[in-house]
């Protein structure tokens, strides 16, 4: 299942990297939003941003994390993931977490529970990037020198000269 996650990810973010986003003020989400994936963080591993199976938050745990109505919890997950009302197709450029879900028999008979990734969208990281805010994620083909030149720290200048 976790496997899965990660071949879906364009690229891993930490933990650290996703609140940085979710706090800066380029972050459109509103407040419940906001509130939902802060609060997804508090169970995942700081290297990966994911939360393992066996810690797995149901929506009744996040009702009382959060003091939002379950209602509200399932509506904002959706949208965190991307979609867009009813059966509404994924879009990336406003998707927040990735949920690998089991089959309804493998949760009964295997006990089988949902694994969250969260993530930053890929226009917004992409910005904070290069603002120097979050550096780059794990596992892309942004190097060194791209990140040095974005920040303006490879050119020997010092701060003050830039």
């Amino acid at each position: 299942m976790l496997a899965a996650l990660h071949r879906e990810a364009a690229c891993m973010v930490d933990r650290w990297t996703v609140e940085r986003a979710v706090r800066h003020e380029l972050c459109t989400l509103d407040p419940p939003g906001r509130q939902l994936v802060l609060t997804l963080l508090t169970w995942s591993d700081a290297a990966t941003a994911v939360i393992p199976e066996q810690f797995t938050p149901s929506l009744t745990d996040l009702q009382k994390a959060t003091g939002l109505a379950r209602s509200s919890i399932a509506k904002w997950l959706n949208l965190l993931e991307g979609k867009d009302g009813e059966g509404g197709e994924e879009r990336l450029e406003s998707k927040w977490v990735w949920r690998e879900r089991p089959t309804v028999a493998d949760a009964r008979r295997k006990k089988a529970r949902t694994v969250y990734r969260m993530g930053v969208p890929p226009g917004l990281l992409r910005r904070l990037i290069e603002l120097g805010v979050v550096g780059p994620p794990v596992g892309t083909s942004w190097s060194a020198t791209r990140t040095q030149d974005i920040q303006g720290t490879r050119t020997g200048r010092s701060r003050r000269e830039r």
